[in-house]
């Protein structure tokens, strides 16, 4: 049973989810964070020069890239 120990123990070990990063409240904090600065971008985008609105876009794309979920509760319509 000693020998056998090591091959049973990767079996039942907890396989790490992705689901597991959106509860950690860090990740949670600087979502939210990201959240609320796209929405006031959101606001200000129709009035600003074209070089702001590029800049607004290009963060947008980068902060919907590493948080999927601002694509849900926030959408590009």
């Amino acid at each position: 049973m000693k020998k056998c120990y090591s091959m049973f123990n990767w079996r039942y070990r907890p396989l790490f989810k992705k689901e597991q990063t959106k509860k950690d409240p860090e990740y949670l904090k600087r979502k939210n964070n990201y959240l609320l600065i796209l929405k006031v971008l959101k606001k200000i985008y129709p009035e600003d020069t074209s070089n702001m609105k590029k800049a607004i876009e290009e963060f947008s794309r980068s902060c919907r890239k590493n948080y999927p979920e601002i694509n849900e509760e926030l959408p590009l319509n």
